[in-house]
């Protein structure tokens, strides 16, 4: 079994200091929030996206 967090949780922060810091907490996966301020489709590009995908590795 792997325990995943949510992003929802972080909500005070950026995605990328949520990842980091759930990251450092051992968890083995995340749940992204779809929404603002995390990652709500409309305000992000393919090259944001790309870093996210990125610095998911640090988890999974």
């Amino acid at each position: 079994m792997i325990f995943a967090y949510s992003s929802n949780a972080f909500v005070k922060f950026s995605i990328m200091d949520a990842i980091d810091i759930i990251a450092q907490s051992g968890f083995g996966g995340l749940e992204i929030m779809g929404d603002r301020p995390h990652v709500y489709p409309p305000d992000f590009d393919n090259a944001q996206l790309k870093t996210i995908k990125d610095s998911l590795k640090k988890i999974i």
